[in-house]
């Protein structure tokens, strides 16, 4: 056992601070790096150039994508909170709100300088994709107040939803990185994925999947959501409530359990810790203290959806323990939800990769195997038919006497194709043997250059 606590996980959680209590100092700064950045990726051009490549119709253009992230992505970096050991951690609440919209709010507030001196300046000559091009893309083809206004606001609700990422669950967070993943990759493979299901006659799927004119339909990118998320999500239910578990019982064999002020902070901890997760706190014995949260997370009914955890010596129950014994019980039936949730999206994608694997391999079988087979047998049905034609012509003239039962309507193309070859043979047998004259002719044959040597040497056979 460690002799030193492992704080990272069993940190206290402290009340929230207030909304205005922040640094304004480090807020305008990351304000003007994400201003600096909404710049500085708008005169690479990314905006104009990109628009063209649609991500969801008509929601979302790659060209817009590229500036979007900015503010949702500086607005939750400002507001995280690195917490080392001793340091106490706050609860997420208002004040990352106001964090994030303040930060997109100072990048909205640059990017509307760069739409005004589009507008009025002329730096085309030190800065070459400063053009008209560049400003009707930004703003919309609205006119510069319409542009500078909607970015403000757009870049401060980016900002506050970069900020509002904290006070989501964690499992929620995943969720909205799988999706975002997804349809941003799917789109940008649209051609390869056109060209694909072109191949394998899927055409229905893409079109179920892309519009017309390109990009993601709306419908698509919900298909997409339903099928292709939980691939990339991940179940931890007992990830770390194991290492809170851990934790609490180094302070248990490290301090001691005799006293309270130890045992209520650990409890207080454990509480506020979990109840603003997904998993509940339901239960915790420290010691020879249990504590009973029941009437605020109610145990459930499942033994599935409580997660136990018990180290030390109990004894004979949580109540009468002589040694440090440590028991955490959970209420995880939220978890487990998301999760069946998630397995039951996984279940269909699978489904769904099945089926498009078999469509690929009967697609791929079909082209290099069935129908070159069809198209060889074809022609050979068609020629056989103009020989049995020929053949039976000169049956009828020459009277030989050939077993014809069987029409040629009534047997298959392998006993069609039997039955030629033997009238064949009969028709050369017959020819050779016809004296002089069917002997040059056979001859002819024979020494014709067009012949290969496999039927050469059939015929010399038949003679």
């Amino acid at each position: 056992m460690s002799e030193t606590m492992n704080t990272d996980e069993a940190v206290v959680l402290a009340p929230a601070r207030g909304a205005f209590d922040q640094d304004w100092r480090q807020l305008v700064n990351w304000g003007l790096i994400c201003a600096l950045a909404l710049i500085f990726v708008s005169l690479t051009d990314m905006p104009d150039k990109l628009d063209k490549r649609v991500i969801v119709e008509p929601l979302l253009s790659m060209g817009y994508l590229s500036l979007i992230w900015i503010p949702i992505a500086l607005g939750n970096f400002v507001t995280r909170e690195v917490v080392l050991e001793g340091m106490t951690q706050h609860k997420k609440g208002l004040r990352e709100l106001v964090a994030g919209i303040s930060v997109g709010a100072i990048g909205g507030a640059g990017l509307a300088l760069l739409i005004w001196l589009l507008d009025t300046r002329d730096l085309s000559d030190p800065l070459v994709n400063w053009n008209d091009a560049l400003l009707g893309v930004l703003s919309f083809g609205e006119g510069v107040g319409y542009g500078a206004i909607f970015w403000i606001l757009a870049s401060a609700g980016l900002g506050l939803a970069g900020g509002a990422l904290h006070l989501l669950p964690t499992i929620a967070n995943r969720l909205l990185l799988a999706i975002s993943l997804t349809i941003v990759l799917t789109a940008s493979l649209e051609s390869a994925l056109d060209d694909i299901s072109e191949g394998f006659r899927l055409e229905w799927l893409f079109e179920a999947l892309f519009e017309k004119k390109g990009g993601l339909s709306v419908q698509g990118a919900v298909i997409l959501t339903v099928f292709a998320a939980p691939l990339l999500t991940w179940n931890d239910s007992d990830t770390i409530p194991a290492a809170y578990h851990d934790s609490i019982t180094a302070v248990a064999d490290v301090v001691g359990v005799g006293d309270d002020r130890i045992t209520e902070s650990v409890a207080s901890g454990f509480f506020d810790f979990f109840a603003g997760s997904e998993r509940k706190p339901v239960a915790l014995t420290f010691g020879n203290r249990t504590w009973d949260w029941s009437g605020t997370f109610p145990r459930s009914g499942r033994s599935s959806d409580r997660l136990v955890l018990a180290s030390g010596d109990c004894g004979g129950g949580v109540n009468n323990t002589v040694r440090a014994c440590v028991v955490t019980e959970l209420d995880i039936r939220l978890v487990n939800r998301w999760t069946a949730f998630l397995n039951i999206g996984l279940t269909l994608f699978v489904v769904f990769e099945l089926v498009l694997v078999s469509a690929l391999l009967t697609r791929v079988t079909n082209r290099l195997v069935v129908d070159p087979l069809t198209r060889v047998f074809g022609n050979i049905r068609r020629n056989m038919d103009r020989i049995m034609g020929v053949l039976e012509s000169g049956e009828k003239k020459q009277s030989l006497n050939f077993d014809d039962s069987s029409s040629d309507d009534d047997v298959d193309s392998m006993t069609h194709f039997e039955a030629t070859i033997e009238k064949m043979s009969r028709l050369l047998t017959h020819v050779a043997g016809s004296g002089a004259q069917g002997s040059h002719v056979f001859n002819e044959y024979l020494n014709d250059e067009n012949v290969d040597d496999n039927t050469r040497a059939w015929l010399t056979d038949m003679k």
